[in-house]
């Protein structure tokens, strides 16, 4: 499998972003400092912020479907979405 790796700008000046993962070819999400969620639906040429509730970097994430991911970070920080 191929993969085409382009660099793309979040639109953040202030995020350093920790993880991505993809859901589908277009649609992922990334996270990072400050507690920092990012989500794309047209495969990174834009990124959207979206409120996770906590300051504590986010540094791993998980993603089953378009609906459902978790995420994990700093200081036991566990996120859960089911939508």
């Amino acid at each position: 499998m191929r993969y085409n790796r382009t660099a793309r700008y979040s639109g953040t000046t202030s995020i350093s972003i920790n993880a991505v993962a993809f859901v589908s070819l277009n649609k992922a999400f990334a996270i990072g400092s400050g507690g920092s969620v990012l989500k794309t639906s047209d495969g990174g040429i834009n990124w959207v912020v979206q409120q996770s509730g906590t300051v504590n970097a986010l540094n791993a994430i998980s993603v089953s479907d378009e609906d459902t991911g978790t995420a994990v970070g700093d200081s036991g920080t566990i996120l859960r979405t089911a939508d």
